[in-house]
């Protein structure tokens, strides 16, 4: 699984273990030659469902690169595709820089909000796929910026 996966998996950990129905989603991953048979028992012999999310999750993280991708069909067939979109959408804002704050405000159009020289920049940007399944800059946008503490001593 690639390192963008299990960051995803795990800044929603909290909400896929309140709402992964495991042992379906295990049956799935079995099918498909995620989980292998050992895999599989040991994530359903857990007492309960928190128990049993928790060590698929786990277990999810260690396996090929199909995996994530695996995951998220089978939380689509089950009806949980507001937990993929969760994890897809967490996923597309770790490709993005570490420094920039991300506010989707329609489609694939966002505001994007980072410091440079002591200075905030807020860019209006479109962001989509390229043939590497990576997210880029469509266009450069529009670009306004200003100093913080100036913005500050003015509203103060």
């Amino acid at each position: 699984m690639q390192e963008e996966h299990r960051q995803s998996l795990k800044r929603n950990y909290v909400q896929l273990v309140k709402e992964t129905p495991t042992d379906l989603v295990v049956d799935h991953l079995y099918q498909n030659g995620i989980l292998t048979d050992e895999m599989r028992e040991e994530i359903l012999q857990n007492s309960n469902s928190y128990s049993k999310t928790r060590q698929l999750i786990t277990t999810l993280q260690r396996r090929g690169p199909r995996a994530f991708e695996c995951f998220c069909t089978a939380l689509t067939d089950e009806g949980k595709s507001s937990l993929v979109h969760l994890l897809k959408e967490s996923k597309i804002k770790s490709e993005v820089s570490k420094d920039r704050a991300m506010l989707p405000i329609g489609g694939d159009i966002f505001v994007v909000v980072n410091e440079w020289r002591d200075k905030v920049l807020i860019h209006i940007r479109k962001y989509e796929k390229n043939s590497a399944e990576r997210v880029c800059s469509y266009k450069k946008g529009n670009r306004t910026g200003f100093e913080p503490m100036a913005a500050i001593r003015n509203v103060c």
